[in-house]
């Protein structure tokens, strides 16, 4: 059947995502992100086309982040973990191979916004520390649905 459709939807990933970089400012210091888990809330619309869904998601996301400062004398020096919430913004594509098994492809823009995040010192004596961060995140799935 063609027409439009809308629908709700939610996503978690697990996630092993690193980076580092060393310091613009300060000379043998290190930083560093991970980022361990990401998810969206989104609301979808589309038009379907025989057995081809076209879609567009817009929503709420989330991730989650551990950053890092270090140096070479010392190793980690200090550290952060936060749940950062954003806005997502996706298109996607579905094919129905049967009228209950479809696979789908998508992808996702994520926006975090700009902060500045609180490092706790790891070592005695050291005073506090802080780190600007500008998250984006670009999301591709692939899958398989099936229809109850």
């Amino acid at each position: 059947r063609n027409g439009f459709v809308l629908g709700l939807g939610a996503d978690y990933s697990w996630a092993d995502a690193a980076g580092s970089h060393p310091s613009r400012l300060e000379r043998g210091v290190f930083y560093s992100s991970r980022i361990s888990g990401t998810g969206a809330v989104t609301a979808r619309a589309g038009y379907r086309v025989d057995r081809i869904l076209g879609y567009v998601r817009a929503g709420l996301a989330w991730q989650n982040d551990r950053y890092e400062a270090s140096t070479i004398i010392t190793g980690p020096a200090f550290l952060a973990n936060e749940l950062r919430t954003g806005w997502n913004l996706g298109v996607g594509g579905e094919y129905s191979v049967t009228d209950r098994f479809g696979v789908f492809l998508e992808y996702d823009y994520r926006d975090y916004g700009d902060d500045t995040i609180g490092l706790t010192p790891l070592i005695p004596g050291l005073g506090p520390a802080s780190v600007a961060i500008d998250s984006r995140t670009s999301v591709v799935r692939a899958g398989v649905n099936l229809r109850f």
